[in-house]
C-alpha cells in the first residue's frame, strides 16, 4: 500500500482490466511518479488520462465502487462528479486532493 495526494498532480492516468480500475499512476511537477494500486502494462490492461494540468483546477477525487460477488471494487476514478454515471447499485466515495490516499 503507497499513500500519495493528488492535488499536486501535473497528470494522474488510471489503469484498467476489463470493469476494474486497478491502480493510478500520478505525475508530479519535480519529474517523480508514483502509482497508487497496481499499475499492469500487459495486453489485457488499459490506461487512459483523467487529468493533465492544462484542465481546470480540480478540488475533489471521486471513486465509483461496485459490488461484485463478495466483493467491491473502484470500477470509476473521476475528478469531475459529471463524469461518472451514477447507479442504485453503486457507493461512491469523494475525497479532497489534498487529502492522502492510501491504495
Amino acid at each position: 500500500m503507497r499513500l500519495g495526494v493528488t492535488g499536486d498532480s501535473t497528470k494522474v492516468d488510471v489503469c484498467r482490466i476489463g470493469e476494474r480500475c486497478t491502480g493510478i499512476l500520478m505525475h508530479y511537477v519535480n519529474g517523480r511518479a508514483l502509482v497508487l494500486g497496481q499499475w499492469r502494462a500487459f495486453c489485457a490492461s488499459s490506461y487512459y488520462c483523467i487529468y493533465s494540468k492544462n484542465r481546470p483546477r480540480i478540488t475533489d477525487i471521486f471513486f465509483k465502487l461496485s459490488k461484485t460477488d463478495q466483493h467491491q471494487i473502484v470500477t470509476e476514478i473521476s475528478f469531475l462528479p459529471n463524469t461518472i454515471e451514477m447507479t442504485l447499485s453503486s457507493d461512491y466515495q469523494v475525497f479532497n486532493v489534498k487529502e492522502h490516499i492510501a491504495w
